[in-house]
């Protein structure tokens, strides 16, 4: 019986892994099915387990392959090849927090220990709105971060927000389909960094939407290369991760996922975490362009909102 168990979960792992590499956003099942693809080591590991007690050696030996390949698909584990740049860990420390607000849900007095216990130097909020806006004013955010570049979308219910504590210059939409997803550049310590607030369409309401801010995200990246001499962080809900072709899009154009350098996949989930604390998926993301150096990441619980908050600590190379 155990026997038979351990096959049937390997067809099951496999097909799950063969799934995520062949058509991993060709529909609703595939998408999911790929945003869980970093689970697949696990189950892999359990089905070798259940195969090693059956004493079904090659059972075993499939499962350890699959479990492999999917770690390495996934960059389950830290980059622990990742070199530093001398520049870079000379150059300017900032740390930028990102959190969804949940359409205004985030609790006020979670989010501002949040923002002590992280002391972060740039501040993005996504799905906001005035009214939980002016509460986070009125607690301190204003005092705490005097520069703002904030947008409100009527006819999607979810604004934009970039709060710093340097003055935000060269302010600007990035073009795409539905949320509002701002630019603005900052000056520290001489260097200048482009922050962008992201907040990409979800998959699963509309797949043609979520691809085509993806893309015109991706176009974005591509034109600062050439345009722009500004270190680049984006931070945000990318409502996607590694393997959703999408994502790849916009992570391969030369930008590091900054959790993806200092923590292993379990440590960097970020989705759902309300009502239970159980987050899965790894939708949250702070990504870095050259010149600048992941020094570490955490992930914050923050009341009333379904997202965890990601907090990196950067250094960015002078120029």
């Amino acid at each position: 019986m155990m026997r038979a168990t351990s096959l049937a979960g390997l067809i099951v792992v496999g097909a799950w892994f063969a799934a995520t590499v062949v058509a991993p956003d060709i529909s609703t099942v595939t998408v999911l099915a790929t945003a869980l693809g970093p689970w697949i080591v696990a189950a892999a590991v359990l089905v070798m387990v259940l195969a090693l007690v059956s004493r079904a050696v090659i059972y075993a030996g499939i499962a350890v392959i699959i479990a492999l390949l999917s770690a390495n698909h996934f960059h389950v584990y830290p980059n622990f090849s990742a070199k530093t740049d001398p520049a870079a860990t000379s150059g300017a420390a900032i740390t930028v927090l990102s959190l969804n607000a949940y359409v205004g849900s985030a609790e006020t007095d979670s989010l501002m220990a949040a923002i002590e216990q992280t002391d972060p130097d740039v501040v993005v909020l996504s799905e906001m709105n005035a009214m939980i806006r002016e509460r986070y004013v009125q607690a301190g955010l204003a005092e705490l971060y005097p520069y703002s570049y904030v947008v409100d979308d009527e006819t999607w219910l979810s604004g934009q927000d970039i709060w710093s504590k340097t003055p935000l210059t060269n302010t600007r939409r990035v073009p795409t389909e539905t949320f509002p997803v701002l630019a603005a550049e900052t000056v520290i310590e001489g260097r200048t960094i482009d922050i962008v607030g992201v907040h990409m369409y979800s998959p699963l309401a509309r797949r043609d939407l979520w691809a085509a801010d993806h893309a015109a995200l991706q176009r974005f990246v591509q034109a600062h290369a050439t345009n722009s001499e500004a270190a680049l962080v984006l931070a945000g809900d990318f409502n996607a991760s590694r393997g959703l072709p999408p994502f790849d899009w916009v992570r391969d154009t030369g930008l590091t996922d900054a959790a993806e350098q200092t923590s292993w996949f379990f440590q960097r989930t970020s989705w759902p975490n309300d009502p239970l604390p159980l987050p899965v998926l790894s939708l949250d993301h702070v990504l870095v362009g050259e010149g600048v150096q992941v020094a570490g990441t955490e992930f914050v619980s923050i009341a009333g909102t379904d997202h965890r908050g990601i907090a990196a600590h950067l250094l960015v190379a002078g120029p």
